[in-house]
């Protein structure tokens, strides 16, 4: 009698994926581009909309909205997410950040970007027709900059 075990070929295909290595040289700087946050610094809070197909980023203690994330460097962020019409993720690539934006259901992401520049953000949750398209950018700004950024926004 027959058998298609196929344990074997499974666990071969599965060690190769595993067993890939990077060394640290081949891994891009902004990869560390961001820290957890530590207690006892208010983070700057701002809330992302997603719907299909842009992402909306609103500071609810200044009142500005952007379509791209402005954050100081070295200061914690904490993103509320929400999405308006089918389930979104938000992507950092750079930053080995992913957070999903769930209809009508607050989700969170924390994080203290520690290099300045710019970093895509990207869905990563096909979300209609429209997805390739649903794209923005982290800017992060040196602190007194970003506090520049606020005030040109009024």
């Amino acid at each position: 009698m027959a058998t298609n075990d196929m344990s074997g070929e499974v666990t071969q295909i599965l060690g190769s994926v595993v067993d890939i290595r990077f060394p640290p040289e081949a891994v891009p700087e902004t990869y560390y581009a961001v820290e957890i946050p530590t207690e006892g610094h208010a983070p700057l809070v701002v809330e992302v909309t997603a719907r299909q197909f842009v992402w909306q980023f609103e500071y609810p203690a200044s009142g500005i909205s952007s379509p791209e994330l402005h954050v100081p460097a070295g200061s914690p962020v904490q993103l509320e997410l929400v999405a308006q019409d089918v389930i979104h993720s938000l992507w950092v690539p750079a930053f080995r950040l992913k957070q999903d934006a769930l209809p009508h259901t607050s989700t969170f992401l924390s994080f203290t970007a520690t290099t300045p520049g710019e970093f895509p953000i990207v869905c990563a949750e096909l979300c209609g027709p429209g997805h390739a398209v649903m794209r923005s950018r982290v800017v992060v700004h040196e602190p007194e900059d970003f506090a520049r950024w606020l005030e040109e926004q009024d």
